[in-house]
């Protein structure tokens, strides 16, 4: 049965509230106080991770934060002892990455509260990262910057073998995603166009191909089926390994995706013809992946 009391002030509104809901947890009406966050985040997972394009990711820091705290009860987490598992994570690990798995904690927690899948009053990761961010500890997100040379790109393609080869090359003619990449199959062409039916957004769409990209896909074998018959996490070792033995450091396969995105907008296209074939829905975020050259823009000064 409903309960319910007027008050004069918000914080007695609130005092009153707490006090029902420890009577509450007494009589073992509410189970869900005596939630572990195992056993929230296992519930998130199937609820809500499964459904996302990057449940991959997502499950992996979920495990970290399972094995660190999942022992804890939801309701009597608080701001410090995410704090200090975000500590002892930063140990060995960028603040770039321990914010990510922060931010995972985040909407778990902030799901809990508006499902009412617990009696969550705050976010204490929310709190935790505002915190950390204030007093240092958690630096805020780095933007990376990589171009590559055409040096660097002759080594890796050296030591890529078909499709890889020709994959790297068309990526960076089109700054198609690894994801794209992997599900693009002959029949999605037509002429000079090609259709993504299932990009990162959920949106079908098509991008205009240059001379260069088609004639890459005619040396190619086959003509039915998939394009390039590579797995997404296929297509990062094979990447990864090249460049291990190429003698190139800090690259990764993403890096691609910016590079093509720089080198659009150094051919001279404006800011609506390179979101075409990036598919980026605003400059801000088409933007992070935009890094002109010294040397290209050194060659416009004069």
């Amino acid at each position: 049965m409903p309960v319910s009391k007027t008050f004069r002030t918000k914080a007695a509104a609130d005092s009153w509230a707490r006090e029902r809901e420890s009577e509450i947890d007494r009589d073992g009406s509410i189970t869900e106080s005596d939630m572990s966050l195992s056993d929230l985040l296992d519930k998130y997972e199937r609820e809500v991770t499964v459904k996302k394009k990057g449940k991959g990711p997502e499950s992996y820091r979920i495990k970290i934060i399972k094995d660190a705290m999942g022992a804890s009860r939801v309701t009597s987490l608080t701001a410090g002892d995410v704090a200090k598992f975000a500590a002892e994570r930063l140990k060995k690990n960028a603040s770039d990455s321990v914010r990510r798995d922060l931010a995972v904690l985040s909407a778990v927690l902030e799901t809990a509260m508006v499902l009412r899948w617990a009696p969550l009053r705050s976010n204490a990761a929310r709190e935790a990262i505002k915190t950390m961010t204030r007093s240092r500890s958690l630096t805020s997100p780095n933007r990376r910057v990589r171009r590559i040379s055409d040096e660097e790109l002759d080594k890796v393609l050296s030591e890529l073998k078909q499709p890889m080869c020709t994959l790297v090359c068309f990526a960076l003619e089109t700054a198609m995603r690894r994801g794209e990449l992997s599900k693009m199959r002959w029949e999605h062409l037509n002429g000079d166009a090609l259709l993504i039916p299932d990009d990162k957004t959920g949106k079908s769409s098509s991008i205009p191909l240059s001379l260069a990209a088609i004639g890459l896909l005619r040396g190619l074998d086959g003509k039915t089926g998939s394009v390039f018959s590579l797995k997404p996490d296929s297509i990062t070792q094979a990447f990864d390994r090249a460049c291990e033995r190429a003698g190139v450091k800090n690259l990764r396969v993403h890096d691609l995706r910016h590079e093509a995105t720089s080198r659009l907008f150094e051919r001279g296209l404006t800011i609506e013809e390179v979101a075409a074939i990036t598919r980026h829905s605003d400059w801000r975020s088409l933007k992070l992946y935009t890094h002109p050259s010294h040397s290209h823009i050194l060659s416009k000064l004069g």
